[in-house]
C-alpha cells in the first residue's frame, strides 16, 4: 500500500511540474499547497512500510519543484541581463539577502561556538528549512501572474489547502484520540528528521497545552504536524482570503466559498492555541480594513468576539476535546486509569505509547474530568482576557455524576 502511495504521488509531482514549467507562477501555488500534506503524507508512508528509496523521493518533491522554479526564474534574469533590462534592488531584497547570508553563517559555524547541542543532521534540516524563505522570496520576486487567472489559481490553491488543514484539524481535535496519532507513526515521523521528543508516549510536546494544574490541553496540530504550522500559515493566509473575498462578486457561489474557506482558516488559528497568531490576527484585520475601507473587514476577528469564541472552545465544546487529567481529579478507584499519564517526576519518555489514552474516553461516566476555578481562570487570560470570566463561565457547568474534589482544590468547575 504504502509503494502505489508512493508511486501516485510522483506521479502527481510530474503533473505539478509540467504544470510548473507552462504556467511558472501557478508553480507558487502549487509549492503552498503541497507544503500543508508534506508532513501527515510523510508519516503515513513511514507507517505504511514503504521502501526508503520511495520515502526520499517523496521528501525531495519540494526541492525538485523549487530547482524548477530557480531555473525559470535564471533563465529570466538571463535573458535580461542580455537585452539589458534588470532592474534595481528593492529594500526587501536586501532583508532577504541579510537572511540568507544569517542562515549560512549559522549553518557553518561549528556546534562548539553555539553550544545548541544539535548534530549535523538537524542543523541540516533547520538550515532547509529556514533557507526556504528567501529563497521563496526570491522566485516570488521575479515570477509574475501571467494574467488575472494565474492569480485566482494561486489564491484558490493556497486557500483550499488552509481550509482542507483546518478541516482536519477539527475532527483530529475533537474525535481522534491522542493514542491514534503514535498508531499513525508521529514518533517515526519526528525519528525521521533526528528530533526525540519526551512528551506522552514520546509525542511532541506542542501537541498540548499545559494548565496550571499540569492538565495537557491538545491543540489542532492537523497535516502539520504541528499547531505552529497551522497558526503561522493562517496568518499569511488571512489577508489573501480577504483579497479573494473582494475580489469576487456579490452572492456568487465563488464568494461563498471563499467566505467558508476564510472561516476554516480561522478556525484552524483559534484552536491551535497560539496568543502571538492571536494578537497578530486582530492587528492584521486592522490593517487591512485600513488599506481596503470595507466594513466587514473590521468585523471578521473583533477582540471581544475573539475571546467569546476562545471560552466557547474551552467551555462548551471540551466535552470532546481530548485532554490529559492530572490523577488527583479522579476518584481513587479510577486513578489506575490516569497513573501512567502523569509519572513520578514528570518523565513522560520513560512510558510506552500504550499509555496515552484520552480522557473522556472511557464508559465509565463516573470518571469527570475538573478544574480549579484558577485554570479557568488562566484559560481566559490565554484566550485574551479574564474580565468577568468566572461568574459567566459557572453558567456553562454541568454536574458530572458526584465528583470528589481533588486535594486541595474546594472550588471545582467543569472544564470538560
Amino acid at each position: 500500500m504504502g509503494v502505489v502511495l508512493a508511486l501516485a504521488l510522483l506521479c502527481l509531482l510530474a503533473l505539478g511540474l509540467w504544470w510548473t514549467w507552462r504556467r511558472p507562477f501557478v508553480g507558487l501555488g502549487l509549492l503552498v499547497a503541497g507544503f500543508a500534506f508534506h508532513s501527515f503524507l510523510l508519516m503515513v508512508l513511514l507507517r505504511l512500510g514503504t521502501p526508503a528509496v520511495l520515502v526520499r523521493a517523496f521528501q525531495g518533491w519540494k526541492e525538485i519543484l523549487i530547482a524548477a522554479l530557480t531555473v525559470i526564474v535564471l533563465m529570466r534574469i538571463w535573458r535580461e541581463l542580455r537585452t539589458g533590462r534588470s532592474g534595481l534592488l528593492l529594500f526587501t531584497d536586501w532583508i532577504a539577502i541579510g537572511l540568507a547570508v544569517i542562515t549560512i553563517v549559522y549553518f557553518l559555524l561549528p556546534e562548539s561556538i553555539l553550544h545548541s547541542g544539535t548534530n549535523f543532521a538537524q542543523r541540516l534540516v533547520g538550515f532547509r528549512v529556514i533557507a526556504l524563505i528567501p529563497l521563496i522570496y526570491f522566485l516570488a520576486r521575479r515570477l509574475e501572474p501571467a494574467g488575472d487567472a494565474d492569480l485566482q489559481t494561486v489564491l484558490w490553491l493556497a486557500m483550499g489547502a488552509g481550509a482542507i488543514v483546518s478541516l482536519f484539524g477539527v475532527f483530529e481535535l475533537f474525535f481522534v484520540p491522542t493514542r491514534t496519532w503514535i498508531d499513525w507513526g508521529v514518533n517515526q515521523y519526528t525519528q525521521i528528521l533526528g528530533f526525540k521528543y519526551n512528551g506522552p508516549g514520546g509525542m511532541p510536546p506542542n501537541f498540548f497545552v499545559t494548565l496550571p494544574d499540569g492538565t495537557l490541553l491538545r491543540r489542532v496540530v492537523s497535516t502539520y504536524i504541528s499547531p505552529l504550522g497551522v497558526a503561522y500559515t493562517g496568518l499569511l493566509l488571512f489577508p489573501l482570503g480577504v483579497v479573494l473575498i473582494d475580489r469576487q462578486r456579490a452572492r456568487s457561489s465563488a464568494k461563498w466559498l471563499a467566505i467558508a474557506a476564510l472561516t476554516l482558516v480561522l478556525i484552524g488559528v483559534m484552536f491551535a492555541v497560539t496568543r502571538l497568531a492571536l494578537f497578530a490576527l486582530v492587528g492584521e484585520a486592522g490593517l487591512m480594513w485600513l488599506l481596503l475601507r470595507r466594513g466587514w473587514i473590521a468585523a471578521l476577528v473583533p477582540g471581544d468576539l475573539r475571546q467569546r469564541q476562545l471560552r466557547a472552545g474551552a467551555l462548551r465544546l471540551s466535552d470532546r476535546r481530548p485532554q490529559v487529567r492530572p490523577a488527583a481529579s479522579l476518584r481513587s478507584r479510577d486513578r489506575g486509569l490516569d497513573r501512567s499519564l502523569r509519572p513520578a517526576g514528570g518523565d513522560w519518555g520513560k512510558r510506552g505509547a500504550r499509555d496515552v489514552r484520552r480522557p473522556g474516553h472511557h464508559r465509565r461516566p463516573a470518571v469527570c474530568r475538573l478544574l480549579p476555578a484558577r485554570a479557568l481562570e488562566r484559560v481566559a487570560r490565554l484566550s485574551g482576557g479574564a474580565e468577568g470570566f468566572a461568574g459567566r463561565g459557572a453558567a456553562a457547568d454541568r454536574p458530572c455524576g458526584r465528583p470528589r474534589a481533588a486535594p486541595g482544590h474546594g472550588d471545582q468547575r467543569r472544564l470538560g
